[in-house]
């Protein structure tokens, strides 16, 4: 399947979802709900997670493939243009289409074996290669909060009851 076949099978998949969707979303009245509606919304939803999952693991898979043929043809124009640079001796070549091919040198880089001990290395010698970040834990502030009822400064704090209910589906 072409890259165009291939967009237009998922606008089309997508738009029929949408307009299934659209159809489907008049919510009943939940006064005049039974167990029965109860169970046939719980089962939609189960099959829409089920629908999700099939989607999410066709793009993951699509998206695959896709990135090993960019890999394949990548390498393949790599291996061109190395073979050009010996027969011409330029590092680089622009095609009639505008693609620009281009070899140039790596640059150096550094791989972090073990962090740990490369932190503490840094820490003794190399300051500036340290980088300090202080986050916030949200659990010993409301222990504070609910054992001393205080709020520290540029905190807020929200009260179940303002959150009202929450509801999950499993």
């Amino acid at each position: 399947m072409t890259g165009d076949n291939l967009l237009k099978s998922l606008e089309d998949g997508l738009e029929h979802l949408l307009q299934e969707s659209e159809q489907e979303l008049k919510l009943p009245d939940s006064k005049k709900m039974g167990l029965g509606h109860a169970i046939t919304l719980s089962n939609k939803y189960s099959e829409l997670n089920k629908k999700l999952e099939i989607l999410t693991f066709w793009f993951e898979t699509e998206k695959n493939k896709i990135n090993r043929q960019k890999q394949f043809l990548k390498d393949c124009c790599e291996g061109f243009m190395r073979n050009y640079r010996e027969q011409c001796g330029s590092k680089s070549l622009t095609l009639p289409n505008g693609c620009k091919f281009g070899l140039r040198k790596c640059p150096d880089s550094v791989e972090i074996k073990d962090e740990e001990l490369a932190i503490k290395w840094c820490e003794e010698n190399l300051k500036e290669a340290c980088k300090i970040k202080i986050t916030l834990l949200k659990t010993p502030i409301m222990d504070c909060i609910k054992t001393t009822g205080s709020i520290p400064a540029g905190v807020e704090f929200v009260s179940s009851e303002s959150k009202g209910m929450s509801f999950s589906i499993s």
